[in-house]
């Protein structure tokens, strides 16, 4: 083929495509193709499903977090010493600290919007253990 036109406007043979924008779910799109003068259109339907990149759970440590990939909220559960103390941070990959907190809930919400997309680290301490995960926002 000479030229490929894809409906999100790029040009190569083969096109990468994600949610972003569109959501989870069916959406079509379109690619016309021309070779020699000809021309021709055709429409490729794509499933965009949730698949965790990152952590989904953390059970085996007692804690249960979720979406991760995160773009606003991210909910956290504790399974295992519920009461006690925790804290909560999440450093940036240069090591900045940019969220603290501390409960003793049981689960809790928190607002992530704020933060820039990227890989992030989080580390959560309650009681005897601490953990360490990747959390990545979008």
């Amino acid at each position: 083929m000479d030229n490929y036109l894809w409906s999100d406007g790029t040009t190569d043979s083969v096109t990468v495509v994600d949610s972003t924008g569109y959501g989870l779910g069916l959406v079509y799109f379109k690619i016309y193709v021309t070779k020699d003068g000809c021309a021709s259109v055709d429409t490729a339907l794509i499933n965009f499903i949730e698949c965790p990149i990152g952590i989904r759970t953390y059970e085996e440590s007692g804690v249960l977090l979720w979406p991760n990939p995160v773009l606003q909220t991210l909910y956290i559960n504790y399974i295992k010493d519920v009461g006690k103390k925790w804290t909560i941070k999440i450093h940036s990959i240069h090591g900045d600290l940019v969220l603290f907190r501390e409960g003793a809930e049981e689960s809790l919400q928190l607002d992530l919007q704020y933060l820039t997309s990227g890989v992030y680290i989080i580390q959560i301490s309650r009681s005897w253990w601490i953990f360490r995960g990747k959390l990545i926002k979008i």
